[in-house]
């Protein structure tokens, strides 16, 4: 039987999980790779974009994502996203050599050649900084690898995810900050974030949101636990003579009506 594919915007954001032992011990370390990450080129040439893509999240796929602890598609979002001021969105060379001549480590799941480019072009943004990017994707990585310290970074998606990730509500990428938590890989600690993330999480007024969620992407933006870079783009393919499928990119992914899918010869 043949497969019809079709390309989707994820509610999942592609991200960079940053480490905080090794060579990242030293916040000007984070701040340093941060600076050399081109996330515009990033998303010009891997991002989900509706020009191209089917939407079965919500989302506007607005560019490159400058925002954790909100959803693009909430109407707070512009205003949470600000906090970023521009920050790390074209390569600042001079910056990136601020804190010397580094070596990164970037883990990933292999195969994926979306990743494995991206990991390519972000080694020849950081090169004239004197940054040196290592491929450490593996067909058997495993995302604790970065709480192993086997690796500086990870490429991943919201809360860590391999697959398919992210969600309309923003609970899994708050969480993903919360010190403790199995999805904050890098293992980030914040008292401040602590708190936020546990009030955001029973307390859904927008004032309040705008608020605590604004202060939390201002500690992010200094400490960079994480890189946040597009919404992922996902292609589902259903077989011939396949029937009733729903496709869905986000964390539950397209299997999950797969009770009532019917396949016909």
């Amino acid at each position: 039987a043949g497969l019809l594919a079709s390309d989707y915007v994820s509610p999942g954001i592609d991200q960079l999980f940053i480490g905080r032992a090794g060579v990242f011990t030293d916040v000007a370390a984070r701040q340093a790779f941060a600076s050399c990450v081109p996330r515009q080129e990033l998303f010009d040439t891997f991002g989900a974009s509706n020009s191209n893509s089917g939407n079965t999240s919500g989302n506007s796929a607005p560019g490159v994502v400058d925002a954790r602890f909100v959803t693009t598609d909430e109407l707070i979002y512009e205003s949470v996203a600000a906090v970023a001021g521009g920050r790390f969105r074209q390569p600042d060379l001079a910056a990136a050599a601020a804190a010397g001549p580094l070596t990164v480590r970037i883990g990933y799941l292999t195969p994926d050649d979306r990743r494995s480019a991206m990991v390519r072009a972000i080694t020849q943004a950081c090169a004239p900084a004197g940054i040196t990017i290592e491929d450490a994707g593996a067909d058997d990585f495993a995302v604790s690898s970065l709480h192993a310290g086997n690796v500086d970074a990870v490429l991943t998606g919201t809360a860590g995810a391999n697959g398919s990730s992210g969600a309309t509500e923003r609970t899994g990428a708050m969480f993903a900050m919360r010190g403790g938590e199995g999805s904050n890989l890098g293992d980030f600690a914040s008292g401040r974030v602590d708190e936020i993330v546990d009030t955001l999480a029973v307390d859904a007024a927008p004032a309040t949101v705008l608020r605590l969620a604004s202060e939390a992407e201002e500690i992010m933006w200094r400490h960079v636990p994480t890189l946040p870079l597009f919404h992922q783009p996902r292609t589902i393919a259903v077989a011939d003579g396949m029937s009733a499928v729903e496709p869905n990119a986000a964390r539950t992914g397209t299997g999950w009506n797969m009770d009532r899918w019917v396949f016909r010869r």
